[in-house]
């Protein structure tokens, strides 16, 4: 088997992050190995299966977006979520609030992203 490095498998994710059908098949395909490599490569690098890395850069991403100001629609199509309920939810699950609260803590009432440190000190109750 080829060896395949943990950038590599998050660089082809980011490419593709857009992509609402890009998930584990088009992962293994686009790195050209078997989905069974894939998730022990996965699990050795990430110690996670391939769906929840996918998830976890998508959720990166967005946060990333959202931090920006753009708008919570115009995030979940950016990263590839074609339902707005699904996106609310699994990004709630990554974060623990909702896409709607985080832009609220992390960006002022002009819309300029400010200090995350308030934010992960709310989280993680730092």
């Amino acid at each position: 088997m080829p060896k395949i490095s943990a950038l590599k498998i998050q660089m082809v994710i980011s490419k593709n992050i857009a992509d609402h059908n890009f998930g584990v098949e088009m992962l293994a395909h686009e790195l050209n190995i078997s989905i069974s490599y894939l998730r022990e490569i996965v699990n050795d690098y990430f110690r996670m299966n391939p769906q929840r890395l996918i998830e976890s850069i998508k959720m990166e991403k967005a946060s990333q977006l959202l931090y920006q100001g753009l708008a919570i629609d115009v995030v979940r199509q950016k990263t590839g979520y074609t339902n707005s309920r699904t996106f609310r939810r699994v990004f709630k699950k990554k974060t623990h609030i909702p896409p709607s609260t985080f832009q609220k803590i992390v960006c002022n009432a002009k819309g300029k992203p400010v200090s995350l440190l308030p934010f992960i000190k709310q989280i993680w109750k730092v």
